[in-house]
Formats: structure tokens, sequence, C-alpha cells
């Protein structure tokens, strides 16, 4: 959201700093975080303020509300093909998630290989069904069937963390252009586009190591010798304050610092908030 000044800044510092990336070689990292506009002119200022100086916003001409985030991931893909079309690996992630790149990188490299193709790995969400409830945000109306008429989703992604290969997001952002948007960017991305696309998810859930939530602080009360979560999401409807996600992410990161200090003599600086 184009408030979550804080969240970005935690990012920057920790998990998202690519001089953090110590002792892995070939590696060239590039972060941004995608926009839409806002309606608050002081908040639009202080983002022309956090563009200047960090040069990695990037923001589109759509407002930044929920029926918008497929503008946002849309354009993400169209950014990705002019930007980065040599990446090898895309991480697409909500600013409540932290990353030990570390690990992850690692993981990819060995499982994936340097030059993947048609990879989309995720949490992968099955047979799940359209809400038709006015309680659920996520409601797709029943007035206008139009806009989704099945009772079952297809196979998609949880939005919270995807990782792709360079090659879909051309072929993903091709087929965005050709049919109308549907605005659970989750659902039309990673699942009736994909769909199209032939595309296999890669489920992780089995192979990742990952934290949620009350897990995520049940392994900050462990001992530094405990290996740190390869993902860990700390989901911002758990928590009244946005700051206690800043928080956690801190936290974690300054942990993660420890573990590779002391099991595996990395030096990586604490930060600061």
């Amino acid at each position: 959201a184009t408030k979550n000044f804080d969240k970005r800044n935690i990012i920057r510092k920790t998990w998202g700093n690519h001089s953090y990336c110590y002792g892995i070689d070939n590696l060239n990292i590039r972060l941004v975080f995608m926009l839409g506009t806002t309606e608050n002119e002081t908040i639009q200022n202080e983002i022309e303020h956090e563009s200047r100086s960090y040069g990695d916003i990037i923001q589109g001409s759509f407002l930044d509300t929920y029926r918008n985030i497929t503008y946002k991931h849309v354009m993400g893909l169209k950014w990705i093909n002019h930007f980065c079309p040599y990446a090898s690996y895309i991480l697409k992630a909500d600013d409540d998630i932290f990353v030990d790149l570390h690990q992850l990188i690692y993981y990819l490299r060995g499982k994936f290989g340097d030059h993947p193709k048609r990879l989309m790995a995720c949490y992968v969400n099955k047979n799940s069904r359209v809400s038709r409830s006015y309680r659920n945000k996520w409601r797709v109306s029943y007035k206008v069937i139009s806009e989704y008429p099945e009772q079952y989703f297809p196979a998609y992604c949880d939005g919270w963390t995807i990782i792709m290969s360079n090659d879909i997001t051309l072929q993903l952002y091709r087929m965005a252009n050709t049919r109308p948007l549907f605005w659970i960017d989750d659902v039309f991305i990673s699942g009736i586009l994909a769909n199209d696309l032939h595309i296999v998810h890669y489920d992780f859930r089995q192979s990742i190591h990952c934290y949620k939530n009350d897990n995520v602080k049940n392994w900050l009360r462990k001992s530094s010798s405990s290996i740190p979560p390869m993902l860990g999401l700390i989901d911002a409807n758990h928590y009244n304050n946005p700051n206690d996600i800043s928080h956690i992410i801190l936290s974690l990161w300054n942990k993660t610092v420890e573990y590779y200090r002391y099991n595996l003599n990395i030096n990586i600086e604490n930060v600061r908030k």
C-alpha cells in the first residue's frame, strides 16, 4: 500500500538489501516496490520524495486499492520485461514478508538451476470455491456473473510469495493484454492466465522452510542455533498496529544475522530501526 513507508524501509535495510548477500557467486539483485496512486496529497508527496531518495518506486496511474491490485501485478510483469529481461528468477512478495535470501537462492539454484524455464513456484490453492458472500472482501458478484461465472477457481498461487522464471513473465504479460482483467490478481495471473498457458505450478509448501505468524514468533524465542525460516509471513490481519510487522521483520533479520555469524562464520551487519 502507498502509506507503508515503514515496511518498505525495513525491507530496504534488511533482506531486500543486495549488499547483504555475502558470499553468493554471480548474484545481481534488483529490488523495486510496485505502487498505485493515492488521493492523499501528503502521502503522494512523500512517495515522490522516497522515489527520489531510493530510486526503487514504480508507480502506476491507477488508485492503489484492493480492486486495482491486478493492474499493479500486470504493471510489474511489464516492468520486468522492460528492465530485467535477463533475470533468472523473479520473486513477487508482499510487504509483510521476510526472506532469507541466502537459503532461498541456494535452494532455487540447487533445485532448478541458474536458468529455469516455465517455473511458477508458490503455495498452491486447489479446489478453491468462489465466494459470493457479502461478508467476504474477496466476494465475486452474482449480479455481474460475467466477472467470474464458475463455482471454483483454477489452481492458483497464494500471492504473498510467488517465484517465477523470466520466460513466463513475458507470456503472462502478453496474455493479460488479450482479455478483460479479473480483479483478484492471484487468481487472474497465477490461476486463469497460467492455466491458459499450461503452466504447471510447483507447490513448495513441503520443501521450503516457511513459517507463518505464530510460528514466526516461536522461532524468535528459540536459540540462535535454530535454522532461520527461508520465508516468513507476518500477516497484517493478525496485528492491529502496522509497526508491529516492521518490528517482527527486523527481529527476524537480526536473529538470522546472528545465526549466520555464529554458525557459518558469515558476517552481516545487524540493523537498528
